[in-house]
């Protein structure tokens, strides 16, 4: 995956989290990663079934299109 803020390429560090309502169970996900280099989260839906598995792709909703390039203070504490 390549963060839209900085750019860097950072592996799956995906996290599924459930949504609720009123506290009971929707039939929605969602999942969060974060970037190594600039902590910026990557959030994205997903229909789930009564099991909680996704059904069909994972949609992005943050970030939703890429920037072109980086900044530089943050290009310059990229990891490698």
């Amino acid at each position: 995956m390549k963060c839209s803020r900085c750019s860097v390429h950072f592996g799956d560090n995906w996290e599924p989290h459930y949504m609720l309502r009123n506290g009971q169970g929707t039939s929605w996900a969602y999942r969060t990663a974060e970037c190594p280099c600039c902590a910026e989260l990557a959030v994205e839906v997903s229909r789930t079934d009564r099991h909680g598995e996704p059904i069909g792709d994972w949609v992005p909703i943050n970030p939703t299109t890429p920037v072109a390039g980086a900044p530089d203070q943050i290009a310059r504490r990229r990891v490698h």
